[in-house]
């Protein structure tokens, strides 16, 4: 899966959890782009930037947070 489609899994995994009909619309969207934004820094904190090399499991969450960090804005 590719750094864009796992952010917007992310998202949306989200987005269905945080809409409780009490905010607006463009409030629900950045509450569902927060959660996905912590739960993919949790994710950063386990994997080690380095072995050896740059990990490439921890460049790929850190494009996925980039992603996030962009979503709204396309």
């Amino acid at each position: 899966m590719t750094e864009k489609e796992k952010a917007k899994e992310l998202y949306f995994a989200f987005d269905k959890y945080t809409y409780h009909g009490r905010v607006s619309l463009e409030e629900n969207k950045e509450s569902a782009k927060q959660c996905a934004l912590i739960a993919v820094e949790e994710i950063i904190k386990v994997v080690p930037m380095y072995t050896g090399n740059l990990n490439p499991n921890w460049k790929y969450w850190e494009k996925v947070k980039d992603e996030i960090n962009k979503y709204e804005k396309q």
